[in-house]
């Protein structure tokens, strides 16, 4: 081989990287890829990279709003109608001669002490699950007394 030879192989092998960077260039800027350049079909972002940060004095305050009366009315119903929902039912099982509420074994008057501190709109749930009528009897009786409303239910408590 000779000198000559030798040269225009190495001017060859320069001018194929270059053509190769300046396309690769190419695509980069124009196509996107590797989420850098614009917004070619490999674009992650929507934007510039002028737009992700932006100073104090670019920012514009939040538009004010107004509530009409009738609006905040309606607001507040809304959430005291939650607030009721939202109160769970105190569920009551007579079983046989022993009263069960909140998965223990109660005695009546610790019962009624805990029924007594419930809140208001708390609905009283009785279950009659093979119940004695003496316990039965005795818990709606001293309900009663109380002036405390429930609701009978037969069966297991689901």
């Amino acid at each position: 081989m000779s000198k000559e030879q030798k040269k225009g192989k190495g001017a060859l092998a320069c001018i194929l990287i270059l053509v190769i960077l300046a396309l690769a260039a190419y695509l980069i800027i124009h196509m996107g890829l590797f989420g850098l350049g614009g917004n070619g079909a490999g674009s992650t972002g929507g934007g510039t990279g002028s737009s992700a940060v932006s100073s104090p004095a670019d920012r514009t305050p939040p538009a004010e709003t107004t509530v009409s009366a009738q609006e905040e009315t309606t607001a507040e119903t809304i959430t005291e109608t939650t607030a009721a929902a939202a109160i769970p039912d105190a569920e009551i099982t007579v079983h046989e001669n022993e009263y069960l509420y909140q998965n223990r074994s109660i005695e009546l008057d610790s019962l009624l002490a805990e029924v007594d501190a419930l809140a208001d709109g708390t609905r009283i749930v009785l279950h009659d699950d093979s119940a004695s009528l003496n316990a039965y009897e005795a818990l709606t009786k001293a309900l009663n007394e109380k002036g405390i409303a429930y609701t009978e239910e037969t069966g297991t408590q689901e």
